[in-house]
C-alpha cells in the first residue's frame, strides 16, 4: 500500500491533537469547594453555562452519614441524584490545611447523571451539615467542537496505523541446511525488526523507567499536583506524558545506535551461503517466480487488531460491573470534567503506541528467536512472558485500588506480543493497544 494515506491521517490526527491541547488551553474546567452550612447547604455561583457533577465527603468517622441521594436545586430545575456507596480518598495536604478537613475522607459521587446549568446561575446542594462538597465543573463552551475534534484525532490515527499495517512486507529469509534438509528460519520484516542483542531489553526497560521518572519529576516541579484537588489526575497526566516521551525516546535511540544493516547481519550469520538473503516484493508472487528458500509472511487485516481490542474492552468494562474498585479512581473523578477526559483520552491513546514500541518493539523484540535459533517456539513464548510480566507490573500503580483491571491489561499484552511474533511487525500491537485504550474511554466522553 502506498505510504501517502497513512501519512495524510497521522498528520490530520497530530494536527487535531494540538488543536484540541489549544481548545482545552480556552477552557477554565476545574473544582470549585465548598464546606456546607449547619443546615447542609453548599452554595456555588456560575457565570456562564456549565456542566456540574458533585462530589460530597465526610471524614472516615461520619461516613455513615453519607446519604444514598443528594438534591441539586438551580433556577432552572431542581435533580435528585443517586450517588455510589461512600468509598475512600485522599485529599492532598495542601488542600486539607487550607480548608480545615482531614486528608482521609469518605466520598460519593454520581452514578451517572450530572446537572448541566444555564447561564449566570446559582446552584444549592442539599447535603448533611459540614460536609466538603467538591464541584466538578466543565464549562458547555467548545465542548461539541472538542468532542468532534477528538474523533477526527482518533479515526485518523486508527487509519493511519491500519494503513502501515497492511503494507507489504519485505521477508528477508535466511536459510541453511541441517541433515541434508533446507531449514527456513523465522521470517524478518525488513522495516521494523531491530538486530537487537539479547541484554537491550532489560537496558531499554531501565532506562525508560529511569528517563520518565525523571520528566515525570520535572513535571511535578512545574505544576504541584498539591496545589489541585485532584492529585491523582495530576500524576496521571505526568505519567502518560512522561511514558510516552520516555519509551519514544529510548527506542528511537536503540534504532539509531544499534541496528546494523538486515542484509549484512543475515550474511554474518550464515557465511555458507553466497546469497543468504531472499526478498519478497509482492505479497502474492507467483509459484514459479518464488524461490524456494522464501517463506512469506501473511499480510495483516487491521480488523483482526479492532475488534479484538474491541473485545477486551468490553470484557474489562463487564469485569468493572461485576467488581466494583474500593476507591474513587483518578479515571472516574477526571472523567466529571470534560476537558480532563479528553485530555487522558488522547494521552491514553498516544500511550499505545509508546508502550508498544518498547515492550513488544525493545523488550520482546530483544528476547525473541533469532534466524540461527533451535527453538524458536520456547524462545518466543518466554519473550512474550517477560514483556507481559513488565507490561503488568508498570501498571500496577495506576491500578493499585482494583488489581482485577490487570487481567485485561495482561491480555492485552499477550495479544500484542502474538501479533508481533506472527506478522513480524509491531504496527497490528499499536493498532490493537490503541483501540482498547479509545474503547475503554469514549463512553465518558460520548455522553
Amino acid at each position: 500500500m502506498r505510504p501517502l494515506p497513512a501519512i495524510i491521517s497521522i498528520t490530520l490526527s497530530v494536527i487535531a491533537a494540538f488543536a484540541l491541547l489549544i481548545f482545552m488551553g480556552l477552557r477554565s474546567d476545574g473544582e470549585i469547594i465548598g464546606i456546607a452550612d449547619q443546615s447542609g447547604n453548599a452554595v456555588f455561583e456560575f457565570q456562564q453555562s456549565s456542566k456540574l457533577s458533585v462530589f460530597v465527603c465526610l471524614p472516615e468517622e461520619r461516613k455513615s452519614d453519607l446519604p444514598e441521594q443528594i438534591i441539586i436545586t438551580s433556577s432552572q430545575s431542581t435533580e435528585q441524584l443517586e450517588m455510589i456507596p461512600p468509598r475512600p480518598l485522599t485529599f492532598p495536604s495542601q488542600f486539607a490545611e487550607t480548608y480545615h478537613v482531614q486528608q482521609q475522607v469518605s466520598c460519593i459521587a454520581p452514578l451517572d447523571t450530572v446537572l448541566e446549568t444555564e447561564g449566570p446561575d446559582s446552584v444549592s446542594v442539599s447535603v448533611p451539615p459540614n460536609s466538603i462538597v467538591i464541584a466538578a465543573v466543565s464549562k458547555l463552551e467548545y465542548t461539541a467542537l472538542s468532542k468532534a475534534l477528538f474523533f477526527v484525532f482518533l479515526l485518523s490515527l486508527i487509519y493511519g496505523i491500519a494503513s502501515l499495517s497492511r503494507r507489504p512486507h519485505q521477508n528477508i529469509i535466511p536459510v541453511r541446511q541441517r541433515d541434508g534438509l533446507f531449514i527456513a528460519a523465522p521470517a524478518m520484516d525488513a522495516d521494523t525488526w531491530l538486530p537487537l542483542k539479547r541484554y537491550d531489553g532489560v537496558l531499554a526497560f531501565v532506562l525508560a523507567m529511569v528517563l520518565s521518572f525523571g520528566i515525570a519529576e520535572c513535571i511535578d516541579k512545574v505544576i504541584p499536583p498539591a496545589q489541585t484537588l485532584l492529585p491523582g489526575y495530576m500524576e496521571f497526566t505526568a505519567m502518560l506524558c512522561s511514558n510516552f516521551f520516555a519509551f519514544f525516546a529510548i527506542y528511537i535511540v536503540f534504532a539509531k545506535f544499534r541496528s546494523r544493516s538486515l542484509p549484512a547481519l543475515v550474511a554474518e550469520k550464515f557465511p555458507a551461503f553466497e546469497n543468504p538473503v531472499t526478498i519478497v516484493d509482492s505479497p502474492t508472487p507467483d509459484a514459479e517466480s518464488t524461490p524456494k528458500s522464501s517463506l512469506r509472511i501473511p499480510i495483516f487485516k487491521p480488523w483482526i487488531s479492532i475488534v479484538a481490542a474491541v473485545g477486551l474492552a468490553v470484557t474489562a468494562a463487564l469485569l468493572t460491573l461485576a467488581a466494583p474498585t474500593p476507591g474513587i479512581t483518578t479515571i472516574e473523578m477526571a472523567s466529571h470534567l470534560h476537558s480532563t477526559l479528553i485530555l487522558s483520552a488522547i494521552f491514553a491513546v498516544f500511550a499505545g503506541v509508546s508502550e508498544e514500541l518498547l515492550f513488544r518493539g525493545l523488550i520482546q523484540g530483544s528476547l525473541e528467536a533469532q534466524p540461527d535459533s533451535h527453538h524458536p517456539n520456547i524462545e518466543n513464548a518466554i519473550a512474550i512472558t517477560v514483556a507481559t510480566a513488565l507490561f503488568v507490573l508498570v501498571h500496577v500503580p495506576q491500578s493499585i485500588e482494583h488489581l482485577w483491571a490487570l487481567i485485561p491489561i495482561g491480555t492485552v499484552s499477550i495479544i500484542s506480543g502474538c501479533l508481533k511474533i506472527h506478522y513480524r511487525s509491531i504496527f497490528p500491537s499499536i493498532l490493537l493497544h490503541m483501540t482498547y485504550n479509545a474503547t475503554l474511554l469514549m463512553p465518558s466522553i460520548i455522553i
